[in-house]
This record gives C-alpha cells, sequence and structure tokens, in this order.
C-alpha cells in the first residue's frame, strides 16, 4: 500500500496503540535506556525484540520506530510535505545549520536548487586535480609513521585529511590540517559536533536557561566557524564581481554564479548556514566512513590484497589519483565503501514528524506523530541483503555475488532516500575512492599491537572508537 494523507477505517491497519514495545518510565519515557553513546544499538535490540515496527517515547514524546525496509522507502518518498525532519529547529539555528538540511517545504525546495548546481558532475570532475596535492600529503604523514613505527589514530587522521579535501572543493581554500594539527578551525568544527550530539541527545533545551562550560566552548566555536565563512563568503563575492565571466573554481563560487536554477539568490545567513553544513557533513561522515574502512582492512588482509591490486591495475604509473576516470575504474575500492556504509552507517537512524494523517503500508500515522527511521538495521534484514553480518564487499558486484544472493541497494539508506537524499553523496565516495587508492598503492596496514576492541559511539553521527593501525611500505 502506498501513502495517502487520510486515515483508512480498514481494520487491518493498525496504529500506535496497536503496537509493541519496551515498558517506558513515567515523564522520562524511555531515556533512561537511550544514553551513552548507545541510542543506535538499543533501538536496534528493541527491533530484535519488538519487530520492525514499535513504540517507545522520549520523555511524553511518542515515537513510532520502522525497520521495515518498504515502510521506511514510503515514508522517505513523503518528504517533504508529508513528513519533516524531527529535529528542533533552534538547534540547527544554535550550530549554524539553517540551511538545506534544516530547511522544509518550498524554502527547501528553492535551497536544493541554489546547491546542487556546486555538486554537478562536471564541478566533482575538475576537484580531482586539487585534491592530488592533499591526498599525497596524506600518503607523507603515512610514510612517516612507517618510518617510525608508530601508531596511527585512524578517525583523528581521517577527519584532517577530510577537513583539507572539503576545504578545498568547497573554499579554494588548502587549510593543511594533516601538517597543522593545531588548526582553529578543524578544532572549532570537532567542538561543534560533540556540542551537537549532547544537545540533540538533551530531554529539554537546558542550554536557553543556564549555560555549562561545555555550552560556553560550544558558542565559541560557533562564533569563530561562523566569522571565518563569512569572511570568506565577502571576499569570494568581491573576487567574482571583478571578473564576472570566470569560471567557478569551487563550490562556493558555483553556488554565488548560479544562473540555472531560477531561483532568488540566497542570503548570506543561508549561504553560511549551507557551507557550514558542507564543512560539518564533509569532515564527519566521510572521515567516519574512511575509517571503517581502514579497520576491515585490517581484519581481512584478502579484501585489502585485492584493494592493492586493483590500485595497480588503476595506477600503473602513479602513486595515486590524477583524474576523474581512473576514479571510475575503482569498482572493488567503491563496493568495499559501499558495504562500510550498509554495515556502519554514520547516520544509523533518522527521526522524523508527520505534517498531517498519512497511511503508510498498514500504518496509520497521525499528524504530529514522531518516527525513528532505522535505516542501519534495514540494511542488515536478510531479505535486503544475504548474510547481513558478514563484511562481504564483493556483494556490490554483480559478477560475483552468488545468483540468488538478495541484495536490495534501495535498502541501503546511509545517504537517505527519497527527494531528500544527501546532494554531497557523489563527493563522499569520491573522496574516500581517493584516499583509499593512494593508501593501497604504498602501504599493508594491520592492527596496532595493544589495540582494545573498536566499539561504536554514537553523537550527532555514529562513530567509530579504539580503530588505531600500524603501516608498512608495499
Amino acid at each position: 500500500m502506498t501513502a495517502v494523507a487520510t486515515a483508512s477505517t480498514n481494520s487491518s491497519v493498525r496504529s500506535r496503540a496497536d503496537l509493541g514495545g519496551p515498558r517506558a518510565w513515567p515523564l522520562l519515557g524511555n531515556v533512561p535506556q537511550l544514553t551513552g553513546g548507545r541510542e543506535h544499538l538499543v533501538l536496534e535490540e528493541w527491533a530484535d525484540k519488538y519487530g520492525d515496527v514499535y513504540r517507545f517515547s522520549v520523555g511524553r514524546q511518542p515515537f513510532i520506530a520502522v525497520a521495515d525496509p518498504d515502510m521506511a522507502r514510503s515514508m522517505l518518498r513523503l518528504r517533504p510535505d508529508g513528513l519533516k525532519r524531527a529535529m528542533r529547529h533552534e538547534l540547527f539555528e544554535g550550530i549554524g545549520l539553517q540551511g538545506v538540511f534544516s530547511a522544509e517545504g518550498d524554502e527547501w525546495r528553492r535551497q536544493r536548487k541554489l546547491v546542487m548546481p556546486a555538486f554537478k558532475p562536471s564541478q566533482l570532475r575538475a576537484a580531482v586535480p586539487s585534491f592530488a596535492p592533499i591526498t599525497e600529503r596524506l600518503v607523507r604523514v603515512l610514510d612517516a609513521a612507517a618510518a617510525s613505527g608508530e601508531s596511527v589514530d585512524a578517525l583523528d587522521l581521517m577527519k584532517r585529511y577530510t577537513v583539507d579535501i572539503t576545504t578545498q572543493l568547497v573554499f579554494g581554500i588548502d587549510l593543511n590540517t594533516l601538517e597543522k594539527i593545531d588548526n582553529t578551525l578543524q578544532a572549532s568544527i570537532h567542538i561543534i559536533f560533540e556540542g551537537a550530539g549532547a544537545r540533540v541527545r538533551a530531554p529539554y533545551p537546558y542550554w536557553r536557561y543556564i549555560k555549562l562550560p561545555a555550552d560556553y566552548r560550544l558558542e565559541q566555536a560557533i562564533a569563530h566557524v561562523r566569522e571565518v565563512v563569512l569572511k570568506i563568503i565577502e571576499t569570494t563575492r568581491a573576487k567574482l564581481a571583478g571578473d564576472p565571466e570566470a569560471e567557478p573554481q569551487n563550490l562556493l563560487e558555483a553556488m554565488l554564479t548560479d544562473t540555472e536554477s531560477g531561483e532568488k539568490p540566497m542570503s548570506n545567513d543561508e549561504m553560511r548556514g549551507n557551507l557550514i553544513t558542507l564543512l560539518l557533513a564533509g569532515e564527519d561522515t566521510t572521515s567516519n566512513t574512511l575509517t571503517w574502512v581502514l579497520h576491515y582492512m585490517c581484519a581481512q588482509p584478502e579484501m585489502q590484497r585485492k584493494m592493492q591490486e586493483e590500485a595497480d591495475r588503476v595506477l600503473p604509473n602513479s602513486e595515486q589519483i590524477q583524474d576523474f576516470d581512473e576514479v571510475v575504474r575503482l569498482q572493488y575500492c567503491e563496493a568495499v565503501i559501499q558495504e562500510a556504509l550498509r554495515r556502519r552507517s554514520a547516520a544509523p537512524f533518522m527521526f522524523l514528524q508527520a505534517l498531517k494523517d498519512l497511511e503508510v503500508d498498514g500504518l496509520r500515522v497521525d499528524k504530529g506523530t514522531y518516527l525513528a527511521l532505522l535505516n542501519r538495521r534495514i540494511a542488515m534484514k536478510e531479505t535486503a541483503f544475504g548474510e547481513p553480518e558478514r563484511y562481504w564487499a564483493e556483494r556490490w558486484l554483480e559478477d560475483e555475488r552468488p545468483a540468488g544472493c538478495p541484495h536490495n541497494s534501495k535498502s541501503q539508506l546511509a545517504f537517505g532516500g527519497g527527494p531528500r537524499i544527501c546532494p554531497g553523496r557523489g563527493l563522499a565516495l569520491l573522496e574516500a575512492r581517493m584516499a583509499l587508492a593512494a593508501i593501497c598503492k604504498r602501504f599493508t596496514l594491520s592492527t596496532a599491537p595493544g589495540s582494545g576492541p573498536v566499539e561504536e559511539v554514537y553523537a550527532f553521527a555514529m562513530h567509530p572508537k579504539g580503530v588505531h593501525i600500524t603501516v608498512r611500505r608495499r
């Protein structure tokens, strides 16, 4: 059944009251269970116990959790008119994300049109040569680690790499955080992510009334990033005014010179909000995915060997990607990344809210109801992917996947789905492939001696904790 805007009288249609779920505490609901960075794991455990559609509550706010692939995809198609993102708007405004990420309805449509030209394939293709020096810098850092024998904090390294790539692509600026560890912009981005995660988990917006030391640090970091981004916008506007016929060299210039959308140009606040969103998303989600890939490369030497062989074939005479066509040829590397996105998505769930009464695949959703779409749990369904617990890159290669093995790529929701699928997914896959090709061409990785277990921790996104590697030159 497809989603409709009116509730059905069919007795087979379920409502929230018909669903099972964990027992809730008075006033607190299920908040006591949803703490400690394990929120996504608890929600998934409840799906195992209560089924693919169940109820829970955060304080006195009722939720419906959905881990049914077909129902989740139907819901995503209802955005932005039937469902909206269910997070406090003041949270987005407070951390400077009042752009296409937080916009809804017609305002989202307008901003989406203005942002998309910056992510055209031609823009990404043109950016590859500017990424090469940053990737070479990543190789130098790993080369030094190989020479010294010191272990590498994989997540920290990948965050610095992705910040450098993102600022180069978005602003045309080389921050070089890979070699300048104390870069203030990267440090501020880290503080914003930590603070945003804490505020998302808070049962109410206490910071309106009292501020803790962490809130003051967050506000200082936000002010710093806003100041830096606004200054870059003003400098870029002045540059373009002096040469209006110049071709855009980065995403900011592409957004400022848009002539295709036919929409009213963005204000400085909208432009700043969207650029801050790109900085945060480009740094955190891609670095998390890359770190998980490095972890699995260490755990699966045969997979690492196949990645190295592919890098040797695609780059027979160079150490790293120099041309977009080489990126396209990294098909096994792409499969490894897709499997990391399926198995360890940085967005393991998504909160939405119904804007009107809906019926979605036999579930009645009243206006105002909150929903939790369990993206990672959906990608772990046996009906969607065969042997779902197994990290197996070959499942993404049709020639290597056994006949009859379930494989529904639409159930991999790491970038969302429907009309509001993430516009930056092409960029994320591009920079991940460039980094991995350079690493595989030059090095062999292994888990650092004495490393403890690798854990999943949820903040504003889900990230790995404890991935430490050693590097050996091939």
